[in-house]
């Protein structure tokens, strides 16, 4: 079984393949990669860029990092090198199928959240990659201010449950718990809740 390690270079993050005793059956999944860079945080931030320089990767770049400085040490704001040879590998860990794709993730740190491990601590995450919200400014701030928000306060055990349950319009019922105007936004922007091992679904 292949497994891999987080690396933070000076041009972003990338993979390295590593040998590790037997897992098992466990399958090695984004958040055997992650559980580490999320210890400490209560939201991790990854962005795959396309390979190309556009206009709305140099946007979404400067807009993630003027997030991160404004957000404090709770938020890890993170590009993924396109030059990384193990690039694919990544995409296909996180379940995307194209790129540019936003991809925000619960930290350990988050209330409610109890660690026990990648396998079963109840982590999950959020994809933006809908070219409307990553092209627009405004929307797409509106978009990951809203993903942080639920993220940071939604039950994490409870979203977990219902994305593995393939019910979107429970996850809806969750996210409204956090404001009313944040479920009522968050279809606009088309979202994909996720969890280790590719289980996913989509809301909006």
């Amino acid at each position: 079984m292949k497994n891999w390690k987080l690396v933070d270079g000076s041009e972003g993050l990338s993979m390295v393949p590593i040998s590790l005793r037997a897992m098992g059956e466990e399958e090695f999944t984004w958040a055997h990669l992650l559980y580490g860079k999320l210890g400490t945080v209560e939201l991790g931030v990854f962005y795959f860029p396309s390979r190309f320089d556009t206009d709305v990767d140099k946007d979404v770049i400067k807009a993630l990092r003027a997030f991160g400085r404004n957000s404090g040490v709770a938020t890890s704001v993170n590009i993924w090198d396109t030059k990384d040879p193990e690039f694919e590998q990544a995409l296909g860990l996180f379940d995307l199928k194209t790129v540019p794709a936003l991809v925000l993730a619960t930290g350990l740190e988050v209330k409610g959240m109890q660690p026990r491990g990648p396998v079963k601590t109840p982590l999950y995450l959020i994809i933006l990659s809908d070219t409307a919200t990553l092209s627009d400014a405004t929307r797409f701030e509106a978009a990951i201010n809203s993903a942080h928000e639920v993220l940071a306060r939604s039950d994490p055990k409870e979203i977990a449950s219902y994305i593995r349950a393939q019910t979107p319009n429970a996850i809806l019922a969750a996210v409204g718990k956090v404001g009313a105007k944040i479920r009522d936004e968050i279809l606009k922007w088309k979202p994909k809740f996720g969890l280790p091992g590719g289980v996913s679904v989509q809301v909006g």
